[in-house]
């Protein structure tokens, strides 16, 4: 019996214009009559998906978020942070001090600010910016009011090519990283990733793997589909991440979250 379902966001829950359906919104609010546990699990920081807890009215239940790609964890009641794995002033120095000649920007996220290192802001910080309806501030690491839950290194496509090939292997080693889009690469605490997490809010929960569903589409979402019962993809999905799955799913564009949860948990398949 599935009592957690959990989804990721963009690509998954959100169609492509990064809007809840009112079909899948009805869904979350039918799981969540049949006491069944969500949990929003993205790369967003969490005020950058609060429109949708609220939209769900998940304050109101024991649902959880997973934000900054793995990085926190909260209980959306009074949004209580459970879990956390932050990124000093020493390993923002660090990751800087590799990429300092690629003409390239290093942008911090945390769960309530977007932070530019630099005065000048790239094109791909501003495009998140919009996304996520939040403001980009621009300071030092060592003035930031939040603390930061990943580093992005952001700029077009050649760009960002060429700033990977000048990390060493001990960043890879020692950080959790992963490249959802072309024109950005996510650096996090190794403890960070949404696979940690879930195993987290798992035993938070003193729940079973088969206990569990989750749902997504991209790259920073199979190690926490691999830790799920049930994993579904996307139809969207690339091939790698549908290999992982026990399901597939019709795409974010046709609802494809609703048409899994329908079949799956409630036997009832829709066309």
């Amino acid at each position: 019996m599935i009592k957690l379902v959990v989804t990721d966001l963009d690509g998954t829950l959100l169609n492509n214009q990064r809007e809840l359906s009112n079909v899948n919104e009805n869904t979350i609010r039918k799981l969540l009559q049949e006491n069944i546990t969500i949990c929003f699990a993205t790369g967003r920081p969490l005020q950058g998906i609060t429109k949708f807890i609220d939209a769900c009215e998940l304050t109101n239940f024991d649902s959880y978020s997973i934000t900054n790609t793995g990085a926190s964890v909260y209980s959306n009641k009074k949004f209580q942070l459970l879990s956390s794995n932050y990124l000093n002033e020493k390993e923002y120095n660090t990751i800087l001090n590799h990429i300092k000649e690629n003409d390239i920007q290093l942008a911090g996220y945390s769960d309530f600010d977007l932070y530019s290192f630099s005065e000048k802001i790239n094109s791909a910080l501003i495009h998140d910016s919009k996304i996520l309806s939040m403001p980009i501030t621009t300071t030092t690491f060592a003035s930031i009011k939040n603390p930061v839950c990943r580093l992005n290194i952001m700029g077009d496509k050649k760009e960002i090519d060429q700033a990977i090939e000048c990390l060493p292997q001990d960043i890879f080693d020692n950080y959790y990283t992963v490249r959802n889009e072309t024109f950005s690469f996510e650096l996090l605490n190794k403890n960070s990733g949404k696979g940690n997490a879930i195993k987290y809010l798992m035993n938070y929960l003193g729940l079973k793997k088969e206990e569990v569903l989750v749902v997504g589409d991209n790259f920073n979402d199979v190690d926490m589909l691999v830790e799920a019962g049930i994993s579904v993809a996307m139809g969207q999905s690339h091939p790698d991440i549908k290999k992982v799955c026990t399901y597939i799913t019709d795409t974010n564009e046709n609802d494809g979250f609703t048409k899994a949860i329908e079949d799956i948990i409630f036997n009832s398949p829709r066309k």
